[in-house]
């Protein structure tokens, strides 16, 4: 195997493939990744050209306590990973994770994250918003199915909706409240603020309750909304209202919207 490394524009390049002579054909596989100066072997960009993605990086960088050059490599090779990751030991062979397959679980195993810290990195990102500047955030539950996994813990029965009328069907996985900012226009893009995950003794309002008062609470930290702003809208879906509102006081600077089928109804 063959393998060059070069630094172009503050970016790594690296450029590795199998010789012709030893395969019939001639595989080549060019990949670039953004670099961060605090870690060590790597040049970080300058000037303007330094951009969102590589203070994002460095943020995360940061939020390591453990095993950080470990699992900011590990985190490099998922998100390069040419296709579905099944093994651990395959992320080891990525060229973005430069150590042996020894430091990959012994990350794993002995790493740390500040989760708290993480959540803050990312509600300082840059969000979409609409025409007059207004944030539009969307709450809704969604399953990881997890049906042929039976030794996973805390598997709860979740609800798919089926083809047809009455196909709907419980299977059993892992159920995610998600917030989410939502792009403008017609588009599916979003930009994933908090995920958290359900477990059997966990009331599905009281959470849903508490990340929303979170997550609204850091992006005001961060000051995305300020006094004289539009209201940030939190959009409901049937699966993510809380029942009744009841427990929702999200504070000033917020409305809420519960989206039913097949109207829309607002309460401020």
């Amino acid at each position: 195997m063959r393998r060059v490394a070069a630094i172009e524009h503050g970016h790594r390049v690296i450029i590795f493939g199998f010789l012709p002579q030893n395969l019939k054909t001639k595989a080549v596989a060019v990949d670039s990744s953004v670099p961060y100066a605090g870690v060590p072997g790597e040049v970080g960009p300058t000037g303007a050209g330094a951009g969102d993605l590589a203070s994002f990086r460095r943020e995360f960088y940061q939020c390591l306590t453990a095993r950080a050059d470990a699992l900011f490599e590990l985190t490099d090779a998922v998100l390069c990973s040419p296709g579905p990751v099944r093994t651990l030991v395959d992320l080891s062979l990525c060229p973005e994770h430069r150590r042996g397959h020894g430091a990959l679980y012994d990350g794993l195993g002995c790493g740390a994250i500040s989760i708290k810290g993480l959540q803050f990195a990312i509600a300082a990102q840059q969000l979409p918003r609409g025409v007059d500047g207004r944030i539009t955030l969307a709450v809704d539950i969604s399953p990881w199915l997890r049906p042929d996994a039976p030794s996973s813990a805390q598997r709860m029965f979740c609800h798919v909706h089926g083809r047809g009328k009455n196909r709907a069907q419980m299977v059993p996985g892992w159920p995610y409240s998600v917030i989410a900012a939502l792009e403008p226009g017609r588009t599916s893009w979003t930009a994933v603020l908090d995920v958290v995950r359900l477990g059997p003794d966990d009331d599905e309002t009281t959470v849903t309750a508490t990340q929303v008062r979170e997550v609204v609470g850091r992006l005001q930290a961060a000051g995305h909304w300020q006094d004289g702003d539009p209201d940030i809208l939190l959009v409901f879906g049937d699966n993510g209202q809380p029942e009744g509102g009841r427990f929702i006081n999200p504070g000033r600077g917020v409305t809420l919207i519960y989206v039913f089928t097949p109207e829309i109804q607002a309460i401020e």
